[in-house]
């Protein structure tokens, strides 16, 4: 599912720019509109539609959209933030296995991305909430551009929620979180860039 996220941010990210190699489809993930897609099958690729249709580049070359596109409905046929759009050319990439159910809570996700990632070395922080509140801690700057990067989290306890509209159509989606640094080796986080990346999730000993 695509919400309207914004890449793949994890402490790690600057190393985690090649093929993670865990059996995740790091090639089926590209580029477009300065955002990130997802190459399905014959030529078509799912991305947030308010990304929207556009020429897509993957590792294996770079794809002019045909101009066929098909923006996804919900169960109960309200507009959804996903949309298809169909190639000229059919790229030299494996079809992908869709999920038929919703990734159990605790599930550990795999992101791919290609949004913006770790811009500096840690450092601290002070912030003050909308309450006032003051708060500290330790983080790093975003990059100033996007980078295809990899990172891991789990689905939040009570984290799947049923719908959520930001704006741009209704989603099903589930939540991850990012201040539990110890709850996967490559914790990351969505950052901007994300919308119409993947994650993929892995049962039993398959993708």
């Amino acid at each position: 599912m695509s919400l309207r996220v914004f890449a793949v941010v994890d402490a790690n990210s600057t190393a985690n720019t090649s093929n993670p190699g865990d059996g995740s489809p790091w090639d089926n993930v590209g580029t477009v509109n300065g955002a990130s897609a997802l190459y399905l099958e014959n030529g078509w690729v799912l991305t947030a539609n308010h990304v929207g249709p556009g020429t897509v580049t993957f590792d294996v070359g770079t794809f002019a959209y045909d101009g066929q596109s098909v923006r996804l409905a919900n169960p109960n046929s309200s507009p959804s933030d996903l949309v298809l759009f169909h190639l000229t050319l059919v790229p030299n990439l494996n079809a992908l296995a869709l999920a038929s159910s919703t990734p159990s809570t605790s599930s550990t996700l795999d992101m791919i991305g290609y949004g913006r990632i770790r811009g500096s070395s840690a450092q601290a922080y002070s912030w003050t909430d909308r309450n006032g509140a003051s708060h500290a801690g330790t983080g790093f700057d975003w990059s100033g551009g996007g980078a295809k990067s990899w990172g891991t989290n789990k689905v939040s306890s009570g984290g799947l929620v049923t719908s959520a509209d930001l704006g741009n159509g209704t989603v099903q989606a589930f939540v991850t979180s990012f201040d539990q640094f110890s709850q996967t080796a490559n914790e990351a986080q969505a950052a901007s860039g994300d919308s119409g990346g993947g994650v993929f999730v892995k049962i039993g000993n398959g993708a």
